[in-house]
Parts: C-alpha cells; structure tokens; sequence
C-alpha cells in the first residue's frame, strides 16, 4: 500500500485556502492535508478597512468550511519550523510531521506605538472601538498606497462627521494612470478628504510632527491610521530560509525555497518576480495563482510528472473608495498601468464581483474543479 504524503500549510488565508482546495482536488486519498491558523475563522483582509469603519462582514468558520473535506484543522501559533526533523512546532506544544510544507503566512504592518492599523483582524477591532468613541474629531491615514487610499475614502465617507487627512511621502498615486489619478483626486475633494503630499511623518519628543525638505509642523489628530510598511512573518528566517529584506522567502520558479525544495512560499510570504523578472509588490491579485499553482506542482512532483514555471502576472488594481465609488485601473503583466481605468458604479460592481468570488470559492467544501480558481486578479 502507497504510503500517504503529509502536506501542511501554515495559514489559512486566500492563498492557503485555496492550496487546500486545490490539493484536495488533485490528490484525494494520496496525501493528508494539514492547515494551521492563528484564528478560527477566515478573514476577508481586503475588507478590514470596511470593518475598521463600523461595517459588518460575514463571518466564516474554517471549522464548518472543511468539515467533511479529509483536511485536517489546527488551530494554533506556529513557534518554529524543524527542517531538521521536517516538523512543525505549535505554541500548545504539538509537533506536526510534514513531507511538503507550504508557507502561506500572509504580511504584517509595522507601525509606530500610538498608531493603529488594519492589516489584521485584532488591529482592525481595535481600530474600530477607537473610532466608535470619537464624536467628531480628525483623523489622519498616514500612507498613500492602496491600502491607506481604501482606509481614508471609507473612513470619509462613512463618517462624515471626522475631519480626515491622507499623508502620504509621495507624489498620490504616481503608479496609475492620468485618468485614475483624475478621478481619485476628484473622489477625495467630494469626501473632503485633505491631501497632504510628499511629506514624511515622524514622532518626535514634542509629538508627531509633518515634515517636507521645506518645513517641519506638527500633526494635530485625535487617531493616526499607519498603513506602510508591511513585512513577511519572521517563521522563515528564523527556521534558516533566505529571505529578501521584508522577511519574503526567496524561491525559485516553482515557487519552492531556494535554501529547501521541500518548503514552499506563496502569497505575501514569497519574493517572487514578474514577467519582466523585476521583483512581484506584496498583493492579493497574485497570491490565489500562487495557492493553485502550488498545489498543482506539489500534485505533479507527487505523481512523478514535471512542474510548472511560475511568474507573478498583474491584470489590474481595483482600489475601493468607499461603497458608492472604486477604480479598476488596468494594467499590463509586468504591473505597469494601462492608459485605461474603469472608474465610478461600474468599478464599484465590478470589484464587488471579483473580490466576493475569490472569497467564496476559497470557502467552499466543493471539491470539483471551480473558474474562480483562476479568478485572482480582480483582487487589489
């Protein structure tokens, strides 16, 4: 009788959800699949900024989504990957036996202490009872990436009643088209957003301070929302993977480690490269490829077949700005923007359609083959 293959993965985000899924699929009664995960329940991290402003998101069960699917469910903090013995080391002490391990440990945000966030679910809770308590007020979203874009435009527009401010270091949103660019900066006057460019902020012994090459001020706000920085969780450096300078593992075009063939990365967890062979931005857009093209090679390598080349492909950004306005700014492979943005309601469905999909096929027990699964690019 074949001896079974033991398939952990650690997280259980789009990128790890989806490797399940598709793993399940491709390998049913050749492998045992394990999925450890901080929480109980599946974030939907594309929408914490929803949730950070009052809003209510469904809530999903990994317990209930795999029930009945053969995957195995650990709840629990990973302390350490063994390579040595091939074990992974859960904070309750329990050792878990891989001969395939996929890393799908998503990014986490650095910040200053006074700052809030909301690149997970506890900060944006936190966030949110803050925000609850203020009656009137600014506040000020310091970075203009999509993320700080989508956090200041929901902020704005579901609290009229604060004055918020956007900082970022930039020139706002240099990376996208003319038109979408026009149409941002008209969104942000119509929500009385004030736009502050190509100004760092610092805290300084006399508080938090605005400062250009030109002038230094100081920053009045009852909440800042610090939303740059992001890094890959320390797991595999400290288990002796090489990794770039945000903590993403190095990997090759099989999305496996270069330091061990055994370990894969996928989704923020991984440096990998685009089409033009420059290094991939942390994005959702391309971790759902990542989870299905994984599961695909580990399949492949299993049943003794050749794998796969892997190369980050961007088709679009879609950036929320608020519920009653979005833009969907397309893009050629390589990332770099297309003349061409669909902007207004349409953005706004079209986002909706894709961003909802994803998700739900990521927690479905469906084991047959789904579109969705290739349906990762309408993620921001």
């Amino acid at each position: 009788m074949r001896e079974l293959t033991d398939i952990v993965i650690i997280g259980a985000g789009y990128g790890g959800m989806y490797a399940a899924r598709s793993l399940r699929r491709r390998l049913r009664g050749r492998a045992r699949i394990t999925v450890i995960n901080r929480s109980e329940d599946f974030v939907e991290r594309i929408r914490l900024h929803q949730y950070a402003t009052g809003q209510h998101l469904r809530e999903v069960s990994l317990a209930s989504t795999l029930a009945g699917t053969g995957t195995r469910l650990v709840i629990g903090e990973v302390t350490a990957i063994d390579r040595a013995a091939q074990r992974i080391i859960v904070h309750t002490g329990e050792s878990i036996a891989y001969d395939r391990l996929i890393i799908a440990t998503g990014s986490f945000g650095t910040r200053p202490a006074g700052t809030h966030g909301v690149a997970a679910m506890t900060e944006a809770e936190v966030l949110r009872r803050r925000l609850e308590e203020l009656d009137g007020g600014r506040v000020a979203v310091v970075g203009g990436g999509l993320t700080g874009i989508e956090m200041a435009t929901e902020l704005a527009e579901q609290r009229p009643d604060l004055r918020v401010q956007l900082i970022t270091a930039d020139r706002l949103a240099h990376d996208l088209s003319q038109m979408a660019q026009r149409h941002l900066r008209g969104t942000l006057r119509r929500l009385r957003i004030e736009l502050t460019e190509e100004t760092e902020v610092r805290a300084e012994d006399a508080g938090w301070q605005l400062r250009t090459p030109s002038d230094v001020r100081g920053l009045n706000a009852d909440v800042i929302v610090w939303t740059t920085g992001f890094l890959a969780s320390p797991l595999a450096a400290e288990a002796g993977l090489s990794t770039d300078d945000t903590g993403r593992v190095l990997v090759d075009d099989h999305l496996r480690s270069v330091t061990d063939p055994r370990i894969a990365a996928i989704g923020d967890a991984a440096a990998v490269l685009t089409v033009d062979q420059a290094p991939a931005r942390m994005s959702c857009q391309t971790t759902v490829p990542m989870g299905v093209t994984v599961a695909a090679d580990v399949a492949r390598e299993i049943g003794g077949a050749s794998r796969r080349r892997y190369r980050a492909r961007f088709v679009w950004r879609n950036i929320s700005l608020g519920r009653n306005d979005a833009i969907t700014q397309f893009s050629r492979f390589d990332d770099r923007p297309l003349p061409v943005a669909l902007v207004g309601r349409p953005a706004v469905l079209f986002k909706e359609l894709i961003s909802a999909s994803v998700a739900r096929t990521a927690t479905t027990q469906a084991l047959r083959s789904s579109k969705n699964e290739n349906v990762a690019s309408g993620l921001s």
